[in-house]
């Protein structure tokens, strides 16, 4: 039995325990009917923070935002908003360019946002603080599962929900609080076969989890663009691509252009559906926009190396593949795992085995056009 598979049934137990003995909240399996308008926050100038620094992160000008929050911070100290708001532009700013580089100074947010948010709940019970706290039990949450402390990130999603519904308790038109729960309700059977198999107690909550996505994408406030990148990522994971690329084309039309991002997901639908050239176009843009960036990592730059020489393979351009192909496998040389976050669909393990089966099997066809069968083996090696 390996290590992998002992964790997995740890966690599965685990979560188990917590919804035997109530310890974790049920999250809410339903969409509300749109009754009243969608609450934002009563203080103008928190509501102007925010829509302004949800706006810059949408355009991926995450220093801008920075600043801004930075002045926010000056204006309210004591408020937990600055320090959520701060953490959020960070989580973005990491996964846009798979970097682990802002970590340490995201904690650091984190932690703030949530002692003054409980600090403040000892004397008003505010729906907006709830939301703060529980997005921000969220983001520790994630953390904690990139570097593998399981159980502490479970019980930190445990917090994030409570606090999540304890918002929509108070103020049922918070629309905003159904994108944790939404995410949560997807998320925590649609990983892997093996979690739908052996986690017989959990009721598959997928397409719960994708309406409450789409409602706050249709009703939210400040959460609606963040929102759809996460409604995105499961419409991929369930193989809804057409309706992943409608959104994607929405957002991309909404900016006026396509960044890191939409880049990324635009190219990987457009694989999913046989359109390869045009998932070359798309990734051969993103990977030189990459190799611009002081911040992306190796690991990025080798995965949409891979996908530009897959690209190129299903077009029959075997040479041209191999060069992509070659330079991806330069590129994981040089990478530094500690330094990076992997992607939400695979590990980079995965990444790898198949960019040198692919190369492998590049040589062998380069070496079947030109009937020169003796160098397959020597070339077929990962350079």
């Amino acid at each position: 039995m390996t290590f992998r598979f002992c964790c997995a049934w740890l966690l599965l137990w685990l979560a188990a325990f917590l919804d035997i003995t109530g310890a974790r909240a049920d999250p809410i399996a339903s969409v509300p009917q749109p009754s009243a308008q969608a609450l934002r926050d009563r203080d103008p100038v928190v509501h102007d923070y925010f829509a302004r620094s949800v706006e810059l992160v949408f355009h991926e000008k995450h220093e801008a935002c920075l600043a801004l929050l930075d002045r926010f911070q000056r204006s309210h100290p004591d408020h937990p908003a600055p320090d959520f708001l701060t953490a959020a532009c960070y989580q973005s700013y990491m996964n846009t360019y798979r970097t682990n580089r802002f970590t340490a100074v995201m904690d650091r947010h984190v932690d703030a946002a949530i002692t003054k948010g409980l600090a403040l709940l000892e004397t008003v019970d505010d729906p907006w603080l709830h939301l703060y706290i529980g997005a921000s039990f969220g983001f520790r949450a994630l953390n904690r599962f990139r570097r593998h402390a399981w159980i502490d990130a479970l019980l930190n999603i445990g917090k994030s929900i409570d606090h999540l519904q304890a918002a929509l308790a108070k103020a049922p038109n918070l629309y905003d609080a159904y994108m944790g729960i939404g995410v949560y309700n997807y998320w925590r059977t649609a990983r892997s076969n093996f979690i739908r198999t052996v986690a017989f107690w959990m009721s598959d909550r997928r397409e719960i989890g994708l309406q409450q996505l789409r409602f706050v994408v249709s009703n939210g406030v400040y959460a609606v663009q963040e929102t759809s990148y996460n409604l995105i990522a499961a419409y991929i994971d369930a193989g809804r691509f057409q309706d992943a690329l409608e959104l994607v084309d929405r957002n991309i039309a909404r900016k006026g252009a396509s960044k890191i991002i939409d880049r990324y997901y635009r190219g990987r639908i457009l694989m999913a559906l046989g359109q390869w050239p045009e998932a070359e176009t798309t990734y051969k843009a993103l990977l030189r926009k990459l190799n611009r960036s002081p911040l992306a990592v190796d690991g990025y730059k080798a995965d949409i190396g891979y996908r530009v020489a897959l690209s190129l393979y299903r077009q029959d351009r075997y040479a041209e593949a191999r060069r992509f192909t070659s330079a991806a496998l330069d590129r994981c040389a040089q990478r530094r795992p500690e330094q990076e976050i992997e992607s939400s669909f695979e590990s980079f393990r995965d990444v790898r085995r198949q960019l040198e089966r692919l190369h492998r099997q590049l040589a062998d066809d380069l070496a079947a056009e030109t009937g020169d069968t003796a160098t397959a083996d020597l070339v077929g090696q990962p350079s």
